[in-house]
């Protein structure tokens, strides 16, 4: 499993990734994957069961479709905002230019859209993990053996 974690610190969590695709053959193409790489992946197959895996600082990631039966992917994006700040890539059938500008500006950190080459698919997941590990972990800010929380 890969874990991620500060530099220095003792503290290390194995990478969660929500995959949000009501596409059984794509959600399980993808996790697959994402498992090869190490990841812990969790699945949801329409907006509302997504809605309810999603709670702040659970998932490193989401993977989210847009065309999602219940509740579509843009509502599913608005309300992980409101909830917090968990990276968002959109992996969607929708690739017009609107669409996009859309997603984007509901706060999703990178679009994909489909078909797709899975090893890009993967590039583009590893480098928003990079991106976005530190600040996601804890909140905690290490200096030698003393550990600060930043909440308190």
């Amino acid at each position: 499993m890969v874990r991620i974690g500060i530099l220095g610190g003792e503290r290390m969590e194995i990478v969660k990734i929500l995959v949000v695709e009501d596409d059984k053959e794509i959600n399980q193409l993808v996790s697959r994957y994402l498992q090869k790489e190490g990841y812990e992946i969790h699945s949801a197959y329409d907006g509302q069961e997504a809605l309810g895996f999603i709670n702040p600082n659970t998932y490193h990631l989401i993977v989210l479709d847009l065309m999602l039966p219940v509740v579509d992917g843009f509502e599913v994006l608005r309300r992980i905002r409101e909830k917090g700040v968990t990276p968002v890539l959109i992996l969607s059938a929708k690739s017009e230019d609107p669409d996009k500008i859309i997603g984007l500006g509901l706060g999703a950190d990178d679009y994909v859209t489909k078909p797709f080459n899975m090893g890009v698919f993967i590039a583009r997941v590893k480098a928003m993990l990079i991106t976005f590990a530190v600040p996601f972990i804890f909140n905690l800010i290490y200096y030698s053996k003393m550990n600060v929380h930043s909440g308190s």
